[in-house]
């Protein structure tokens, strides 16, 4: 009967150490959620698809803005990828080049 108690103590305790643990890591933690880029589609052009440069224009732009969608465009032959985000009236869309350059928002430059 001892042995049984004792083993059963084991067992609890065992089971409630890796619960824990499991619980510790369950939510990221602060550093490694700073910074991240968030949202983008699901199909289509997503962030993995897209150039360093011009992920590191992004989070150099809006490091905190939710990305809602990326359509990929030609402009004067050159590859373009158009970046909008959730909150459009705070973040504006962006068009970036492949090379990371910023290029003007046709919508805020056309003349009446």
């Amino acid at each position: 009967m001892k042995k049984t108690a004792a083993l059963f103590c084991i067992l609890i305790a065992t089971l409630a150490a890796g619960c824990k643990q499991a619980y510790k890591h369950a939510a990221g933690e602060a550093q490694t959620d700073q910074n991240v880029m968030t949202g983008g589609p699901v199909t289509g052009t997503t962030l993995d698809d897209l150039p360093q440069a011009v992920r590191d224009t992004i989070q150099r732009l809006a490091p905190d803005a939710e990305i809602a969608d990326i359509d990929r465009v030609k402009r004067d032959g050159e590859e373009v990828f158009q970046i909008s985000f959730s909150e459009s009236g705070k973040n504006p869309k962006i068009y970036v080049a492949s090379s990371g350059r910023i290029l003007p928002n046709p919508d805020l430059t056309k003349s009446e």
